[in-house]
């Protein structure tokens, strides 16, 4: 059995494919509710471009030019301030990409995060905080209506919420990187058909939750990560949960701790 990094997209694997079920729901985030925004969070769905234009007049173009498919925006609130989260559907990771790097190209100073989507970008504006990052199709702006970091790091957990729901392989194109600095590492050793997960931790004293799935979302079996020196780490033997080996595929291995999520896609071959 050989396990690989996969490097080709295949058979199409959605567990949410609508922007709109990728919106957190209420108290998520304990507090934060949807909310009739007090500030300028933008509150609906848009399926065509016409529609985009109503939400975000002059701006929807960036979208459109880049295979734009759907949107949902929403505000939450917590009785005092606002947090606005806009999720685009741009069709394919390399479009999903593209709308982001636009974005970031004019960010003045930031703050990377590496355990939330790909290529996370924090920037504290004037009044404002605006969190971007891609994960697959989706390009995501988070908003923050302050400068506290209360509201960020509830900004922050609204947004895992949004990257958690997705986990998508698309048909065609060259996949997504999840993260050049992903936690998520592993030794496959072919001879022995078992592959190695180290995870780095974002807080040791987290419980973390391993899982692997197959490409069609079914649930194949946990892994039991153990932590030492702030890695945790163990390893699957390409056995499912009542211990008979897996096809040859497409795979998953998901990681959680606390908030944090981290996804990994990979191949066997036999």
């Amino acid at each position: 059995m050989i396990f690989l990094w996969s490097g080709v997209f295949f058979a199409s694997l959605i567990f949410a494919q609508d922007p709109a079920a990728l919106l957190p729901e209420n108290n998520t985030v304990p507090g934060w509710t949807k909310s009739n925004p007090r500030f300028a969070c933008q509150v609906g769905t848009a399926h065509t471009c016409d529609e985009l234009s109503n939400y975000i007049d002059g701006g929807a173009v960036v979208y459109c030019n880049l295979g734009y498919v759907s949107s949902a925006f929403e505000g939450y609130g917590n009785g005092t301030t606002d947090v606005c989260i806009q999720i685009y559907d741009q069709g394919t990771a390399a479009n999903a990409l593209g709308v982001y790097q636009l974005f970031y190209d004019n960010m003045v100073s930031y703050e990377r995060i590496d355990t939330l989507g790909d290529s996370a970008r924090l920037e504290i504006q004037l009044f404002t905080s605006e969190l971007l990052f891609i994960s697959d199709k989706f390009f995501v702006r988070v908003v923050m209506w302050a400068i506290d970091s209360a509201l960020i790091e509830a900004g922050k957990q609204l947004a895992s919420h949004v990257a958690t729901g997705v986990i998508a392989v698309e048909k065609g194109g060259k996949p997504a990187v999840i993260s050049t600095a992903s936690p998520i590492m592993a030794n496959p050793e072919p001879s022995t058909g078992i592959l190695w997960i180290t995870y780095r931790a974002q807080q040791a004293t987290d419980k973390v939750e391993c899982l692997i799935y197959d490409c069609a979302g079914r649930y194949i079996c946990p892994v039991d990560l153990r932590l030492l020196d702030a890695l945790f780490s163990g390893f699957w033997n390409g056995l499912t949960y009542a211990r008979r080996p897996v096809s040859a595929g497409h795979y998953l291995v998901l990681v959680k701790q606390g908030h944090h999520i981290a996804v990994k896609k990979f191949i066997i071959q036999k």
